[in-house]
């Protein structure tokens, strides 16, 4: 069984947005620490804060205060408009779908949840798992949110969130079955650092690098019924040493396809 990622460098701060209640619920279900602000949290060595700020939860970097929070938002206008035009010709992602039908997509390494809102865009049942638990708390926030916005609850409701590690999920004794499991592992930090966004950033900083590319991928090639989808930077070279069928790329990014069937 994988170790799920917990992150001890992270607490829950109550501060003038939040409410001892919700903080307290929140440090509960991830087993972090509550304290009463940022300031003492940093005081006390921790690195990274939730926080609540106007209904939506945020995640501090406290070892650089002046860094914009992180936080994930579903309602943007700008990612709404981009649903609404989203399919195979403008989302490189659903290309790499391929054209067969599709029961049930897995995104194993849920992150932002914006690539599984891509893919329920399009009326797929996607089933997303993310196995850090500030990632996880941060994704469920942007969902629950997401979910009162009209546009976006057929999408989002067609999601189903697990804290969890992909490669726990498919070993169940029930043997979940998915016809696609994608898959986007950290990317390596690049060399020239300092052009990497701060968010990005903060992700590193957060989780690190995935060190079971090669498990994780020769087991959802094991369970998919028609294909694994793998997201690398472009210039990287594949995951591991299975045997590539094609890919697709764009100028940053390149969509590794795998069959199984």
């Amino acid at each position: 069984m994988q170790q799920l990622y917990v992150n001890t460098a992270c607490c829950v701060v109550i501060e003038k947005h939040s409410t001892p209640l919700n903080a307290e619920a929140l440090a509960n279900q991830y087993s972090l620490s509550v304290l009463p602000n940022r300031l003492q949290a940093k005081d006390q060595g921790f690195d990274f804060a939730l926080f609540y700020e106007k209904g939506c939860l945020k995640l501090s970097n406290l070892q650089h205060p002046t860094w914009q929070a992180l936080h994930w938002d579903f309602c943007t206008s700008a990612f709404i408009y981009r649903l609404k035009k989203a399919n195979a010709k403008t989302e490189l992602l659903l290309k790499a779908l391929g054209k067969e039908s599709i029961e049930s997509v897995l995104d194993s390494t849920g992150g932002s949840g914006t690539d599984s809102v891509l893919m329920a865009s399009i009326g797929l049942k996607v089933t997303t798992c993310e196995r850090n638990p500030i990632l996880h708390a941060l994704l469920q926030d942007a969902i629950t949110r997401g979910l009162e916005h009209t546009v976006l609850y057929p999408m989002l409701s067609s999601i189903t969130l697990h804290h969890n590690d992909a490669q726990n999920l498919l070993n169940m004794p029930q043997n979940p079955n998915f016809t696609i499991i994608y898959y986007d592992p950290m990317f390596p930090t690049r060399a020239k650092s300092a052009k990497v966004r701060k968010p990005m950033q903060v992700l590193q900083m957060l989780i690190g690098q995935d060190t079971d590319l090669t498990t994780a991928l020769t087991l959802y090639i094991k369970k998919a019924r028609n294909r694994v989808i793998v997201k690398r930077p472009k210039n990287s070279p594949p995951v591991s040493e299975h045997e590539l069928n094609y890919h697709l790329q764009s100028r940053s990014t390149r969509f590794d396809i795998y069959r199984t069937n």
